[in-house]
């Protein structure tokens, strides 16, 4: 019992420290295209948003909390290794879901001819189509190629504009650190529950 916490330690420390020199080549050769043209991902897309940013390293540690939690679960190899893949893509999903919900966003009212306000520079939440008495109601589906003619249908169901609420750049920051919290917090449960089962096997 007394070996078990270096058991997690030394491989958390490992994880931690590649995890942050991946993230740190990655942002400085991101960062080193500014201005390019057709050169720079999005800061907003998924690869990018995670690969510049603490919430990477947080992943990794949770997958390794998910790790040690499944093998002392199930004794197999190969089969503790697909839950543990699996679980980790579950958990990741469910929190790229819930990312963009753990900070306050921002709203944008658009003229029709404008489109969407951060829909190619920012994280969307939602958006939709603004009326004449302020309230914001989904967008009535227009089909047509023209815009003059989405105009008129939206101008009919009495829109006057349209809405979007998203994460402009200066919300990257609150972003990862608010992710890499509750990835971290899923950890310390994960690593806890780990403890709780070793105990019990142990006596």
């Amino acid at each position: 019992m007394t070996g078990a916490p270096h058991r997690l330690t030394l491989p958390a420390l490992a994880v931690t420290a590649g995890g942050g020199v991946l993230v740190a080549l990655h942002r400085y050769a991101w960062s080193s295209s500014e201005g390019r043209m057709g050169t720079r991902a999005g800061w907003w897309l998924l690869r990018t948003f995670y690969a510049n940013g603490p919430a990477l390293v947080a992943v990794c540690l949770a997958a390794l909390a998910i790790g040690a939690l499944t093998g002392l679960l199930v004794p197999r190899t190969l089969p503790a290794l697909g839950i543990t893949v699996g679980a980790t893509a579950l958990l990741f999903a469910a929190v790229h879901w819930l990312m963009p919900y753990l900070w306050p966003s921002v709203t944008e009212v658009n003229d029709f001819g404008d489109g969407y306000a951060g829909e190619f520079s920012g994280i969307e939440v939602t958006h939709g189509m603004v009326t004449s008495t302020g309230a914001h109601v989904p967008t009535p589906y227009c089909a047509a190629d023209i815009t003059d003619r989405c105009e008129r249908l939206y101008e009919r169901h009495g829109g006057t504009g349209l809405f979007s609420s998203y994460h402009p750049e200066a919300h990257f920051w609150p972003l990862q650190l608010t992710t890499s919290a509750v990835l971290l917090l899923v950890t310390a449960l994960l690593t806890a529950a780990s403890f709780v089962v070793l105990r019990c096997r142990t006596g």
